[in-house]
């Protein structure tokens, strides 16, 4: 199998709700959006140096330039469109 950036059972868990972010409480999508973020500038930060902001679905580039779904996201392999 393909190596993700998962180093602990916490980010397999993590990874799991990350798929559910919008049915998440607010309190619980607080502590996803911190995990995420962290996440996102290990494996997969924007090429032109912007940071990512929470879209549906997802995350941009402040730029608009790339897309990172939260499907992308809980693979933790990296990579955006």
């Amino acid at each position: 199998s393909t190596k993700t950036a998962f180093t602990s059972q916490r980010d397999i868990e993590m990874a799991t709700r990350q798929t559910k972010y919008d049915q998440l409480p607010p309190k619980e999508q607080e502590v996803q959006e911190e995990w995420a973020q962290r996440k996102i500038a290990e494996t997969a930060p924007c090429i032109a140096g912007f940071l990512w902001l929470r879209v549906p679905g997802g995350y941009n580039c402040t730029a608009g330039l790339h897309w990172m779904t939260d499907d992308r996201l809980a693979e933790g392999r990296g990579g955006f469109y």
